[in-house]
């Protein structure tokens, strides 16, 4: 994991820290006094989140001044014994009136109403609720808090309009409610600080034992845990614990499983690949030839750039696409990546539609990100909806063999395309290419082709990008040659 809040001293609580806390205090504690453990590099993708925000702030900015109603300060910071707090807009109030803090969001508006996303509402309220706080810790009298976010049902006409894209909201109601709480958080965060996690294995994060926490102050672990069993119920946790187990391959034959979690059991005592030959060919035999092996690259930046396209839209700028019209014919490459002069979705919908016959099996790694993908090209372009209904409706997803099981390997990490790759196909390797993930591509595409500055820099990312985007479809026709030859 990548360590990118420690910008300050040890002692002092940042929003970002204060956050961190939130999410797991384990890693909030060993990110302040070791620091090593984590990986000082920010994830490519994390890098070009953080370059959208300021974006926003941008816009933002200028908006706000453009109104020319107040005067707003941007970035300003106060700091209190132990609380940092950096604003991103401060207006300060007139002697009989308070001030006002905005948090900017590079995300969309979530409606309080909309359960679903209560988790994702809540931090962000608590994120305006720490600036409030430590800003009233300096002194300041603050009337009104404010997220400023993103409008998720805005379509781009035209030129940006701030005011139809931003959505500014007023949540001092729910801040102020949750002022209380926020403190005693902020007194556990400060009291964690100067001091060390509990021993033990209660209130784990998200993480469970895979925390960077017992990673670096227990290396000895064991793997699997039995915290990775699915679904454990913490009483079952607490039972396994007191017996003094924590390897899986210790838990009792009669310790009360679920059938799914007792297989998993099975699986990691074993310790052998579970391949259901049967079910694996019964799935491969309903391919309809010719076979397409598709994959997509894309990038969802915070600000629409091209007509109709909304705040967070995924643009689809590269396929590969391998096809294969018999069992013994020639595999053939198309390939199609946008120099950003042009409208990309769109050009990747024309591309495909002279490629992509009527009939035939589209082979794909994880079938909703494709699918979505091939749904929004059709709403935006009407005039190739009708292809890509039938692109979706005759999508096979190889991702779902192992995803469900059907083959299993204690090496396999996770079902990704690049964990099974070096498993099945040894011989085919994203080591030693200059964009070895998505995430990096995404970022290099829109920075380095679409915002093309440096015209060499551009060619050779461009190459490097094709070269990445066809290993995943060759990947998945050699993992499906080694599938069908089991």
């Amino acid at each position: 994991t990548s360590c990118v809040f420690l910008q300050w001293t040890m002692d002092k609580l940042t929003k970002t820290r204060f956050r961190k806390f939130l999410e797991c205090p384990r890693e909030f504690w060993l990110a302040a006094y070791h620091p090593e453990a984590f990986d000082p590099t920010i994830p490519p993708d994390i890098a070009f989140r953080i370059r959208q925000g300021y974006e926003v702030e941008r816009i933002v900015k200028e908006y706000l001044k453009g109104k020319g109603d107040r005067e707003y300060e941007f970035q300003t910071s106060v700091e209190t014994q132990r609380l940092i707090a950096r604003f991103d807009v401060f207006v300060e109030g007139a002697e009989d009136q308070g001030s006002q803090i905005y948090e900017i969001k590079s995300s969309k508006f979530i409606d309080p109403a909309e359960g679903k996303r209560k988790a994702d509402r809540l931090t962000r309220l608590y994120d305006v609720g720490f600036q409030v706080f430590a800003a009233r810790e300096a002194g300041i009298n603050v009337s009104s808090a404010h997220l400023v976010t993103l409008n998720g049902d805005y379509r781009l006409e035209g030129a940006l309009d701030a005011e139809g894209f931003l959505v500014f909201e007023d949540v001092t109601d729910e801040v102020n409610s949750l002022h209380d709480e926020i403190g005693e958080n902020i007194n556990l965060a400060l009291k964690l600080l100067d001091s060390k996690p509990p021993d033990g294995f209660e209130n784990l994060c998200s993480k469970k034992l895979k925390c960077e926490y017992f990673e670096f102050e227990m290396p000895d672990l064991p793997h699997p845990t039995i915290f990775d069993i699915p679904r454990l119920h913490k009483k079952k946790a607490s039972m396994l614990l007191g017996a003094g187990i924590l390897d899986v391959r210790e838990v009792p034959e009669d310790f009360p499983l679920t059938e799914t979690q007792r297989d998993f059991v099975d699986f990691v005592k074993k310790g052998e690949k579970s391949i259901d030959r049967a079910a694996i060919l019964e799935r491969l035999d309903s391919l309809e030839y010719p076979l397409y092996f598709l994959d997509y690259e894309t990038v969802n930046p915070s600000i629409p750039q091209f007509e109709g396209m909304s705040p967070l839209q995924q643009i689809t700028f590269q396929h590969s696409l391998h096809v294969l019209e018999s069992p013994d014919g020639e595999l053939i490459h198309h390939e199609h990546l946008s120099d950003g002069a042009g409208i990309p979705p769109r050009e990747i919908a024309e591309h495909l539609a002279s490629v992509i016959g009527d009939t035939g099996s589209v082979l794909v790694w994880y079938k909703h990100f494709e699918m979505a993908r091939n749904r929004e090209m059709g709403e935006l372009f009407p005039e190739y909806a009708a292809f890509f209904e039938s692109v979706n409706e005759r999508i096979f997803d190889l991702y779902e063999i192992f995803s469900e099981k059907l083959y299993r390997d204690p090496a396999l990490k996770n079902n990704s395309l690049k964990s099974v790759l070096p498993l099945l196909v040894p011989e085919l390797t994203y080591d030693g290419m200059n964009i070895g993930n998505g995430g990096l591509a995404m970022s290099l595409w829109y920075d380095e082709v679409y915002c093309a500055k440096d015209p060499v820099k551009k060619t050779k990312t461009m190459s490097d990008l094709k070269e990445y985007c066809c290993l995943d479809t060759l990947a998945m026709v050699r993992i499906l040659e080694v599938l069908g030859a089991i």
